[in-house]
Parts: structure tokens; sequence; C-alpha cells
């Protein structure tokens, strides 16, 4: 009985261990997918400035890529710096 108890707790172990590792992986996709788009935006923001500061008189700039758009604090900030690591 005890071996049995065992094996389901390994196993458990296991499958928890892999899920880990799937996350991370997708983790580091989406970071990689974020900073690739915020590279894009930094390099078209120029040519877009251009273009748009000769069509438009008031001289206006785009607005730098947005962030998360709300802070992540606390319990949830610490789950995802764990996820993320």
């Amino acid at each position: 009985m005890e071996k049995d108890k065992l094996n389901s707790i390994l196993e458990s172990l296991e499958r928890i261990e892999n899920k880990l590792l799937e996350i991370d992986t997708k983790c580091d996709a989406a970071t990689a997918h974020a900073d690739f788009v915020e590279q894009v935006y930094e390099t078209v923001r120029s040519p877009l400035d251009f273009i748009t500061s000769y069509f438009s008189p008031a001289q206006e700039k785009l607005p730098p890529p947005p962030r998360v758009s709300k802070p992540i604090t606390g319990v949830e900030k610490k789950k995802v710096l764990y996820l993320c690591k």
C-alpha cells in the first residue's frame, strides 16, 4: 500500500514538473514575442512620426508603446516572476 501511495505521489509530482516546464516555455515565447513587437514598433516609429508630422500641422508624435494595462503587485507579481524564470 505504501509503495502505491509513493508511486502515485511521484507520478503527480512528475505531471506538475512537466506542466511547469510547459508554462516556462510558453512564458519565454510570450516574452520573446513582446520584445519583438516592441522592437518593430520602435523601428517603424520614426518613419511614422515623420509621415504624421508631414500631414499634421500640430507636430504630434506617436505615443510610446503601451505597457501592462494594470500593474502587477503582491502575490500576482511573485507568481509571474516565478513562472517566468
